[in-house]
């Protein structure tokens, strides 16, 4: 059975003992972008940076996400050189940031091509298991569960590459040069 959106964020869902312990897949769109970032692209699933400069700009996703709950996204590296994707805090102004969500303290970052986290501008050590990139073609799936942000390669978890979010969050992705990503879309 399939579940709609409102129904699983619920708290008739919430209170239902058999889907307690489902993971949900978010099926979403890219929502708000920098200026330089074009989110139109098949049906808003993929994004694509525009220009180049050597800074990152980013995307989000508009459907909010409860660090405590438990969510699922994957995320296509389609092109480009540099690609980071995450979560960032909902309501974040996607199109003011003129570096990047990985370098704010509102958004936590997979980088695509060494497995780095970075947040507030450093990279950071993963909270358990060793950091893996991927190479562009390539697929990194997303858990947000509990609070945490672990890593799914090939199918399987790498690692917990972050714990201790709360709150309302979004996915984000911050995009180099002429980079494309990919969210499965509606």
């Amino acid at each position: 059975l399939e579940c709609c959106t409102h129904f699983k964020d619920s708290g008739a869902a919430a209170a239902c003992p058999r889907l307690r312990h489902r993971v949900f897949t978010v099926q979403s769109r890219w929502t708000s972008a920098h200026p330089d970032v074009d989110i139109t692209g098949e049906g808003g699933a993929l994004a694509t940076r525009r220009s180049d400069g050597g800074r990152y700009k980013s995307t989000v996703c508009g459907q909010v996400l409860q660090a405590e709950g438990e969510a699922y996204a994957e995320f296509t590296w389609v092109s480009g050189i540099y690609m980071m994707v995450g979560v960032a805090r909902a309501g974040v102004d996607a199109s003011s940031k003129e570096d990047g969500l990985s370098r704010t303290a509102d958004g936590w970052m997979y980088a695509c091509g060494n497995g780095a986290h970075w947040h507030n501008h450093r990279s950071r050590p993963w909270a358990s298991g060793e950091a893996q990139g991927i190479k562009e073609g390539e697929m990194v799936g997303l858990l947000l569960r509990r609070g945490s942000l672990s890593v799914h390669i090939g199918g399987r978890q790498v690692g917990v590459m972050c714990t201790g979010l709360s709150g309302a969050l979004v996915w984000a992705a911050d995009l180099g040069n002429y980079g494309s990503v990919r969210i499965p879309g509606r």
